[in-house]
């Protein structure tokens, strides 16, 4: 019950979040940006690998994998949205 439940607390922000990305997507596609829109996607989407495996780890209740990964995100997140980002 309370996975479920966890699932479902933040349903309406992931359909808008989801929802966004296709409509920058989109535009990227039909503006002729494929390229910028493909390493922009590549580059905020690095870190979610880590950040979704350490939830599941945490759900499995393996804490100190999941902390582990979980540093790991927030060294990725960093390092690719603060410099490699705006600098690339």
């Amino acid at each position: 019950d309370n996975f479920i439940a966890f699932l479902i607390q933040d349903f309406k922000e992931q359909i808008v979040h989801h929802l966004a990305t296709l409509v920058l997507l989109s535009f990227s596609w039909c503006a002729n940006f494929i390229r910028i829109g493909t390493l922009v996607m590549l580059v905020h989407d690095a870190s979610d690998v880590f950040l979704e495996s350490a939830k599941l780890f945490n759900y499995a209740k393996w804490e100190k994998t999941s902390k582990g990964l979980f540093v790991v995100f927030a060294i990725v997140f960093m390092v690719t949205r603060l410099i490699i980002f705006p600098f690339w």
